[in-house]
């Protein structure tokens, strides 16, 4: 019922049909993120996607000016996309559709979190860069081989202690980065950065405290204290999940999963527990055999033994040696055990693993695209603000000076700092930005939508490479759009040559079946001349 929006003054629902990025639809500002989610949804055995979302649009306010607001939706809204409706003056647009669910608010009410410091948004760049992530894995897994060789061939020198303060002023100065870059309100929610302290509090007291000590004679006491404390340095190779996904998934699944092997091991205890007592009474009891005597004659070493065999370590030996004596039977036992043990149990619990490793991959999957999510949420957010401040005759269009002078506004491009539009995004002229919005108007209007505006920007972000292949696939849409046009008028011209064509023929017919009328009428009358 979008006609009915902004003219009543009641609130309205609008779905709109997924877009991609040759239409007008800020949609396509992804690869379809919200198919993607429901897709991950749909694996987990979810029977609604969280796409399912529609969007109320309220155009009641007394300004003229859009307002665009990303807000939650409510539980009874049906399954849909959203809508963008900014007001326009004096007839224009009054509806656009969007890639995110939008409601219209007043300008106070647009708050943003990021970007408002440059030095924050650089650390932010920093931190998530490859080389960033590289050097820190690289760091870590150089201190682990270093504490391999102290342990094996170190010696107590001031060698390694230089050499674990390099890498404690390396930890720090990482710790203090990531600080930095993130705040410390948004780093308490994340617990690797509390893991990082401790390995830095840890090394700290290593190097500024266990090691003074360990030299002191009186201190000899303590040796197992302090060797305990050091050896929890060796906590620094955890970090390495942190850089290594599919490392992270294994850990995260078995840990997941350990509730239901916990049971599942139990299970096995009792088995086992069961079957040794069986054994004891049956057979190490019962034979003469030294060696079978040792294996089952009492029950933990029964229940050693079935765990041996449950691992198919040595159990054809030791089954044949029960074949051998007069409880031969008991190998059919052996063969039972293993049955329900190593094929059954044992699978189970192989089984479990697989279960939660799958599990888990499909909800960090979730995650991942979720929090990308929740990212691009909050930087259209950001971009409609910039729309509303750039659009200064509430036309609800940006042409080409507002959109310049809107961009090079410096608290526009404060604004906009951090979101990965490149360092440079921020430093073009009048000119540049000039052929930027070249290339975002696609349809050579010589005005943005706010869907133009918005999906231009947000598909530039990331590196040179992504605006590049951005650019040219603006270009493209261009010369598409031209080359259909040229191909519109080629068709229109032909089209109406053929039709003068066919006037022509026609005409040629009616003027061919005239003077052959003349022709038959000249011939009678020369033959009706020749008969007198």
């Amino acid at each position: 019922r979008c006609e009915g929006a902004g003219m009543t003054g009641q609130p309205g629902w609008g779905a709109v049909v997924p877009g991609s990025v040759d239409t007008n639809h800020v949609s396509g500002l992804l690869k379809d993120p919200a198919a993607e989610v429901a897709a991950v949804w749909e694996q987990a055995g979810s029977s609604q996607a969280p796409s399912d979302i529609v969007a109320p649009f309220d155009d009641t306010l007394t300004e003229d000016k859009p307002r665009i607001m990303v807000t939650p939706q409510p539980p009874h809204s049906p399954a849909s996309a959203m809508q963008l409706s900014p007001r326009t003056a004096a007839g224009t647009k009054t509806q656009r559709s969007s890639w995110v669910d939008r409601h219209v608010a007043t300008q106070s009410e647009l708050t943003y979190h990021s970007g408002q410091d440059p030095y924050r948004g650089l650390l932010r760049r920093i931190v998530s860069s490859t080389a960033f992530s590289v050097l820190s894995t690289s760091l870590i897994i150089l201190n682990s081989v270093i504490m391999g060789i102290e342990t094996e061939y170190g010696d107590d020198n001031a060698g390694w202690v230089t050499v674990e303060i390099i890498f404690l002023v390396f930890y720090s100065l990482e710790l203090f980065v990531r600080l930095g870059a993130y705040g410390l309100k948004a780093a308490s929610q994340d617990r690797w950065i509390y893991f990082d302290g401790v390995i830095v509090v840890i090394s700290c007291l290593d190097v500024c405290i266990i090691e003074p000590l360990s030299g002191q004679a009186d201190a000899r006491t303590m040796a197992l204290v302090l060797r305990t404390l050091r050896l929890m340095k060796l906590a620094r190779v955890i970090r390495l999940l942190r850089f290594f996904r599919e490392l992270w998934l294994l850990v995260s699944s078995f840990i997941s999963a350990f509730k239901t092997l916990t049971w599942t091991f139990l299970l096995l205890i009792m088995v086992i527990y069961v079957f040794g007592i069986i054994f004891v009474r049956l057979l190490g009891k019962e034979t003469h055999n030294v060696a079978l005597q040792e294996f089952f004659g009492t029950l933990p070493g029964a229940m050693f033994t079935l765990f041996q065999i449950a691992t198919l370590e040595g159990w054809p030996d030791i089954t044949r040696m029960v074949w051998e004596t007069d409880q031969w039977y008991m190998s059919f036992v052996i063969v039972g055990f293993l049955m329900v043990t190593t094929f059954s149990i044992m699978n189970t619990v192989l089984a479990v693993i697989v279960e939660h490793t799958l599990s888990e991959a499909i909800e960090q999957r979730a995650d991942m695209i979720k929090k990308n999510q929740a990212q691009l949420h909050h930087i259209v957010e950001k971009l409609a603000d910039v729309y509303n401040r750039s659009d200064t005759n509430n036309d609800g269009m940006l042409s080409k000076d507002e959109f310049v002078q809107g961009i090079m506004h410096p608290k526009t491009r404060k604004l906009l700092h951090g979101m990965e539009l490149g360092d440079d995004f921020t430093c073009l002229d009048a000119e540049e930005l000039g052929f930027l919005f070249d290339t975002i108007d696609v349809d050579d209007s010589h005005e943005l939508t706010p869907q133009e505006f918005i999906k231009g920007l947000v598909q530039m972000r990331g590196s040179a490479k992504a605006r590049g292949v951005f650019e040219l696939r603006c270009d493209m849409s261009k010369a598409t759009r031209k080359l259909q046009e040229s191909l519109q008028e080629v068709q229109e011209q032909v089209q109406k040559q053929h039709a003068d064509i066919v006037a022509l023929d026609t005409q040629r017919r009616e003027d061919f079946k005239a003077v052959t009328e003349l022709l038959d009428g000249i011939n009678a009358k020369l033959d009706r001349a020749r008969m007198h």
